[in-house]
């Protein structure tokens, strides 16, 4: 009988406990890395873009960007900002190490000059699809308070953690956490 309550009580902890314990582990590894991490998960707005390489296009071809069923990265930039432009390739390094996951990387332009955009994609070859964000709804929808601003939200379309500031995406760190939600 006594195996059997320790038996249920392993499965429990392996059901239940553990994946919370581990959830939990992520939000304090991300927080050591200067995340701020929301008190409660909430829906991550919804915002439209405009791919980099198809501009000038109209209104029409915008894209909202798909937050549920994928752990999705926002990261909205200007490339004046060095912060901006270090982070740039480590987003790259990061995004080829999960191309085979259910993890998207948006990387978002803040309103510069098309032409500016695209002569520092290829001045640092950066080849990560880049996304245009040409009106000021996305600083009032993540009411972002600086360049570069990143948002990691979860698979249920939640936002997980905020990050203000520039990143170093190469950390093992991150790169764990972010496999962590892929399994959530």
């Amino acid at each position: 009988m006594k195996i059997l309550k320790a038996s249920a009580l392993f499965f429990l902890y392996l059901i239940v406990l553990q994946p919370q314990l581990r959830a939990e582990a992520d939000m304090v590894r991300l927080k050591s890395k200067g995340f701020s991490i929301p008190a409660t998960r909430t829906d991550a707005p919804v915002i439209s873009v405009l791919p980099v390489e198809n501009f000038p296009a109209d209104t029409a071809d915008r894209i909202l960007l798909p937050f549920k069923g994928r752990v999705t990265l926002l990261n909205f930039w200007v490339s004046w900002s060095p912060p901006s432009r270090t982070e740039q390739p480590s987003l790259q390094r990061l995004s080829a190490r999960l191309q085979d996951t259910d993890f998207l990387l948006a990387s978002i332009n803040m309103n510069e000059e098309i032409s500016t955009v695209s002569s520092f994609l290829k001045e640092t070859d950066i080849t990560i699809p880049v996304f245009y964000f040409p009106d000021g709804d996305a600083l009032d929808a993540y009411k972002l308070e600086g360049l570069p601003a990143s948002y990691l939200i979860d698979k249920a379309g939640r936002v997980t953690a905020v990050r203000i500031g520039g990143t170093d995406w190469d950390d093992p760190a991150i790169a764990r956490t972010i496999m962590e939600l892929l399994t959530e």
